[in-house]
C-alpha cells in the first residue's frame, strides 16, 4: 500500500489466526456456477416439481458434503501450521483452584440430576397413541373413502406413533416445567436451620 499524503485508508491489521477469510472465486468460477444452476433448473422444468425437489435435495447434499470436507481440511491444515509455528518460551504458572462465593440460602439445583421417568409420561404416550390412532383412522377414512384397508391401517399406525410421540413429549415438558416451578418456589422460601 503506498504511503504518502494521498493515502487516506488506514492500515488494516493482519490477523495471524486459523480463521478463514472471505470466500474467493474467479469470474470463470462464477460463470460455471451460473451454468450449473441453469442446467439444474432446465432439468427441473423437464422432469416436474417432485422429481426436481428430490434432485435438488441430492445435489444440495453433495455440495454441502464437498464444501464441508474442503472447509474442514483447510481449517485443520491452518490449525496444525499455527500450532507448529508457536514456540513455548516458558512454562505457564500453575493456577490455584478458587472457591466460588455462593449465597448461603441458594437451593441445590435438581434439574441436572437424573431420575426415573414419572408414571405420567408413559400413560400420556399411550393416551396420545390411542387418540392419534383414532383421529388418524377416522381422518384418513373421511378424506379417502375409496382407500382400502391397508392404506387406512398404515394411516392408523403412523398417526398412533405420532400421537404417542406428541403425548410423551408434552408430558415430559410439563413434568420438567412443574419440577422447575416447585424448585423455584422452594428456593424463594426462607430456610429454617
Amino acid at each position: 500500500m503506498p504511503h504518502g499524503p494521498f493515502n487516506m485508508l488506514p492500515d488494516l491489521p493482519r490477523l495471524e489466526s486459523t480463521a478463514l477469510g472471505p470466500p474467493r472465486f474467479s469470474l470463470r468460477t462464477l460463470m460455471l456456477a451460473m451454468v450449473a444452476v441453469s442446467c439444474l433448473m432446465a432439468v427441473g422444468t423437464a422432469v416436474g416439481t417432485a422429481s426436481s425437489l428430490v434432485l435438488l435435495l441430492f445435489v444440495g447434499l453433495i455440495v454441502a458434503h464437498v464444501l464441508g470436507n474442503s472447509l474442514g481440511t483447510k481449517l485443520r491444515d491452518r490449525a496444525s501450521t499455527a500450532i507448529d509455528s508457536e514456540t513455548v518460551l516458558d512454562e505457564p504458572e500453575p493456577t490455584q483452584p478458587r472457591a466460588l462465593k455462593l449465597p448461603r440460602d441458594l437451593a441445590p439445583g435438581r434439574l441436572g440430576q437424573h431420575k426415573r421417568l414419572s408414571r405420567v409420561a408413559p400413560a400420556m404416550a399411550c393416551g396420545g397413541a390411542v387418540l392419534g390412532a383414532f383421529a388418524g383412522g377416522t381422518g384418513s377414512a373421511l378424506i379417502y373413502p375409496e382407500a382400502g384397508a391397508a392404506p387406512v391401517a398404515l394411516g392408523v399406525c403412523s398417526a398412533a406413533v405420532l400421537g404417542g410421540l406428541v403425548g410423551f413429549l408434552g408430558s415430559s415438558f410439563v413434568t420438567v416445567i412443574l419440577s422447575a416451578w416447585r424448585e423455584a418456589l422452594r428456593a424463594g422460601e426462607p430456610q429454617h436451620r
